[in-house]
């Protein structure tokens, strides 16, 4: 009897995703948040070694557009977890839906994560 209670509580510390997403979408999620939590991190240790005007913005025609102040940073990991949370709502409202579809937009916000924290990255590059 004590054994059956001490799995029982094992298992209770684990992170139960089965009433947030369908089994095959853990991984991806997974992964899309811990990229998205990097993001945010990242951004935060880079923010204070930022010069005041950062060239965001550098694909804009005009030069003077392409300097913003640095707390424009903070952009990427705000668009990364609206991402997250976007598309993963989505993803749990229509679980029962075709798989294949569930699996490409999973799979397609962690390239997402991926390209923004890479634009953080090349930032950080840039500026230092």
């Amino acid at each position: 009897m004590f054994e059956k209670n001490k799995k029982q509580k094992k298992k209770s510390k684990r992170i139960k995703f089965n009433h947030l997403l369908p089994k095959r979408m853990h991984k991806p999620f997974i992964i899309a948040v811990t990229l998205a939590t990097i993001t945010v991190i990242f951004s935060i240790v880079v923010y204070s070694s930022q010069q005041p005007k950062i060239p965001l913005f550098y694909s804009l025609s005009l030069a003077k557009d392409h300097l913003v102040d640095k707390r424009w940073v903070f952009l990427l990991p705000a668009l990364a977890i609206i991402i997250n949370i976007l598309n993963f709502s989505i993803i749990k409202l229509f679980q029962n839906t075709n798989k294949l579809i569930l699996s490409l937009m999973a799979n397609t916000t962690v390239f997402l994560q991926l390209i923004c924290l890479a634009t953080i990255i090349r930032l950080a590059i840039i500026i230092s």
